[in-house]
C-alpha cells in the first residue's frame, strides 16, 4: 500500500455545511416541501369546513383523512419561514 493521497476529495464531517451543487438542491427541495406543506396546512381546513357543512356529500372516512393530511401538514410544515 502506498502512502500518497489521490485524487479524490476528502468528504465533509458530518455536521458541517458544505457548498455543493446537490447540498444547495437538497435545501432548496426541502424547503420547497416545507412550503407546500405549510400552505396546505392553512387552506385545508377550508375544504375540510365544506365536506362538514354538506356542500358537498362525502364518505366520513374521507373527512378523517383530510383532517389527518391536514394535521401531517402542520407537522411538515411548521418550520417553513418566508
Amino acid at each position: 500500500m502506498s502512502s500518497a493521497t489521490g485524487s479524490t476529495p476528502a468528504l465533509p464531517a458530518p455536521g458541517t455545511p458544505s457548498g455543493g451543487v446537490l447540498a444547495t438542491v437538497g435545501r432548496g427541495l426541502l424547503e420547497g416541501v416545507r412550503g407546500l406543506a405549510f400552505w396546505a396546512a392553512v387552506l385545508l381546513p377550508f375544504v375540510v369546513l365544506v365536506t362538514l357543512t354538506g356542500v358537498v356529500t362525502v364518505e366520513p372516512w374521507i373527512v378523517a383523512a383530510l383532517v389527518g393530511l391536514n394535521a401531517a401538514c402542520a407537522v411538515v410544515g411548521h418550520s417553513y419561514h418566508r
